[in-house]
């Protein structure tokens, strides 16, 4: 009895405090103007906000302090072309399909843009080609779409402040996108050498080819090499922030700040021989699916509220619309994050929420699935603090504890094969739950075939 009425005080005592706690809350305010920004190949933990030591971002991180930041944002895939496609219409990309250079989005998926035009708002996408062009399905929705060409960051931003000046006074869809900090890590000075606080002797040239050698051919890469690679990659970050820093400084003086919301987040981070090899095909969730999810709201939020919670990409064409007021879209494979948002807004909201993920059992899950570069078809599903990689036509099976292990190097599926078992099984009831759409198909011209060489997608 005494149990009872100690479990009914602590409820009540949440409850007149959470009613305390909510009068001070933020107010988040239906957005005037959405913006999402995504910075191609950006690790999480290669910025500030997430713990990094090296000043590559104090741009973002400014922004981060009057935001909403998720630490545990996990990307769809390790892959520029299903990862942002997935962003886009929140399909997995086992179900959306969009998994090699010649694949399209079907005409009749519906993307983000379509669904907020569709609700009134102007719309317009600034892109750096290759992957993001058009014609893969991502001017769906856009009353103006620019991306169909490499200009790099410092040449897309102006055409979006231009096409700001013409149509903020109206609700607006900005989407903007760059390769910057994409290899061949080539930022220009003095941010190609910010970094190097070292003597480098050694002839590493980190272009395309070195590091597609590296990663799948062998090339030897010393130590003092791999420092010299990972500085140029935050030099090429720090490049980025600094012109991220500029457009978000236009946003404050026009007050656009106090009325949109803002996501700033990436498609995948960069491997840096965590796993033995380079770029981003793996499906290790660290590096390579670990993504910034930075969320500036209109309102009155003026510190950092941070999400401890697994969040993935597909959830934020669902929160967007969901901040909107507009009506969830019934294809839709992620969840509006909005109510977890205000949950972690205040301490009794927390309490709540742990106390009925612990009695229902709910378990937080991501399931990611790629192509690689050696055409082995993966499928990945995070649960809790557990990631399992499943390669398809091998039935091979990889166990990494995220939290003793955050880069997944022990692999512990020998030891725990009832484990195995039960995410294997949940994998499946996912992957065989969601719809499997086909997409159309796209012929590589010439120009778009050495944009994607470029990037190093495709041999010379």
């Amino acid at each position: 009895m005494r149990k009872v009425f100690l479990f009914v005080s602590v409820i009540v005592l949440m409850v007149i405090s959470g009613i305390v706690w909510r009068r001070s809350l933020p107010t988040y305010h239906c957005p005037h103007g959405i913006i999402l920004i995504s910075l191609d190949t950006l690790r999480a933990d290669h910025l500030g906000v997430y713990g990094y030591p090296r000043d590559t971002s104090p741009s973002l991180d400014a922004f981060a302090n009057e935001s909403v930041v998720f630490d545990r944002a996990v990307a769809q895939s390790p892959l520029t072309l299903p990862s942002h496609i997935s962003i886009m219409t929140s399909l997995y990309p086992s179900s959306h399909g969009i998994l090699s250079n010649n694949n399209r989005l079907a005409d009749e998926q519906v993307t983000l843009a379509e669904l907020l035009r569709k609700d009134g708002y102007k719309t317009a996408g600034f892109a750096d080609g290759a992957f993001l062009k058009g014609d893969y399905g991502f001017k769906q929705g856009f009353d103006v779409y620019d991306g169909d060409t490499r200009i790099g960051i410092a040449r897309i931003l102006p055409k979006a402040v231009n096409w700001l000046e013409e149509n903020k006074a109206d609700p607006f869809f900005l989407f903007i996108h760059c390769y910057d900090i994409h290899d061949p890590y080539n930022p220009p000075p003095p941010y190609n050498t910010v970094f190097h606080d070292f003597a480098y002797s050694g002839g590493f040239v980190p272009g395309t080819k070195n590091l597609k050698d590296a990663a799948w051919k062998g090339l030897v890469v010393t130590d003092d090499d791999l420092r010299h690679i990972i500085a140029l990659y935050d030099g090429g970050i720090r490049y980025t922030d600094e012109h991220i820093g500029g457009f978000l400084s236009y946003l404050q003086e026009t007050g656009l700040t106090d009325t949109s919301l803002i996501i700033i987040t990436s498609d995948h981070g960069e491997e840096f021989r965590e796993h033995g090899s380079f770029l981003h095909w793996q499906l290790y969730c660290r590096p390579n699916l670990h993504v910034p999810f930075i969320m500036h709201v209109p309102g009155d939020l003026k510190k950092m509220v941070r999400i401890k919670e697994l969040v993935r990409s597909i959830d934020i064409l669902p929160t967007i619309l969901d901040m909107a007021h507009i009506p969830p879209h019934s294809n839709a494979q992620g969840i509006s994050l909005f109510p977890l948002m205000q949950h972690n807004s205040y301490l009794p909201g927390r309490i709540w929420r742990r106390i009925l993920h612990a009695v229902r059992g709910d378990e937080d899950r991501v399931v990611a699935l790629a192509a690689t570069k050696f055409k082995k078809l993966q499928s990945s599903i995070i649960s809790d603090d557990y990631q399992l990689i499943y390669t398809m036509v091998s039935g091979a099976t990889e166990l990494f504890d995220l939290r003793k292990d955050p880069f997944a190097q022990n692999n512990i599926a020998g030891n725990n094969g009832a484990l195995v078992k039960g995410l294997l099984s949940k994998l499946h009831q996912i992957s065989d739950a969601v719809p499997q759409y086909k997409p159309s198909t796209f012929i590589l011209d010439s120009e778009m075939r050495q944009q994607l060489e470029t990037l190093g997608y495709i041999d010379e």
